[in-house]
């Protein structure tokens, strides 16, 4: 018996399910990628002729202009021949501290905490887990495997039975306004007795396993934010 195939919210969106696409959608889609073009040739002379060299694009995604640059500094600044460290990276040292007693103070209320250079190279490294987490995560399927596969993680989204999650598709609405719902309720709840059930939709999604993910990337960046001064040779 053959397997019946799962399905999702896209594919009830562009296969069975969904509505016809009318010659005047097709048109406005159209006109949409010349005036995408157009907007690609503004921008392109905004950074060029601007005195901040910034466009309009990249001042409303600031954060993800600013991400690729930084991620590339960081990791050029992590890879050169670095000579010190922050600080508070120091271990004790007789000559630089009127007692022991006094370093442990210190030591105790966070202020040092120790490691020297390797510990400055791993907050260095959590720096840049930070922001390249940020930059190839919601990237191509390629570029965001290859940085999880780096750092030894799972894919939040992997088809595995720990991560199945089903949902409910219904289609309401005629012609241009057919519009296509997803519903965590079932088909006999009376709450869609209104709409007309096409199927069910499966998607696969390990939150805890993502909120880890970004915990850790809220640790970086904020580490980042710390030791921003630090950040010289």
């Amino acid at each position: 018996m053959e397997e019946k195939k799962e399905k999702s919210f896209v594919d009830y969106m562009i296969g069975e399910g969904a509505h016809e696409i009318s010659i005047f959608t097709r048109i406005k889609w159209k006109i949409k990628k010349i005036a995408d073009a157009y907007r690609s040739i503004k921008w392109f002379l905004q950074r060029l002729f601007r005195s901040y060299h910034a466009s309009d694009c990249d001042i409303w995604n600031l954060h993800e202009y600013l991400t690729p640059i930084i991620l590339g500094k960081l990791i050029a600044f992590r890879n050169s021949p670095l000579h010190g460290y922050p600080s508070c990276f120091s271990e004790y040292y007789e000559n630089e501290w009127k007692s022991k007693e006094e370093y442990d103070d210190a030591v105790d209320r966070g202020d040092i905490l120790g490691g020297e250079q390797a510990a400055w190279l791993k907050v260095i490294d959590e720096m840049i887990f930070a922001f390249e987490f940020l930059n190839y995560y919601e990237a191509s399927d390629k570029k965001r495997d290859k940085m999880l596969k780096k750092y030894g993680l799972e894919y939040p989204h992997k088809k595995i039975p720990e991560n199945r999650m089903v949902h409910y598709v219904y289609k309401y609405g005629k012609g241009e306004d057919e519009h296509i719902m997803s519903s965590h309720l079932p088909p006999k709840d009376k709450e869609n007795e209104k709409y007309t059930y096409l199927g069910e939709d499966v998607s696969y999604y390990n939150f805890n396993l993502e909120r880890e993910y970004y915990e850790r990337v809220e640790k970086g960046m904020k580490l980042f934010a710390k030791y921003y001064l630090s950040l010289w040779d």
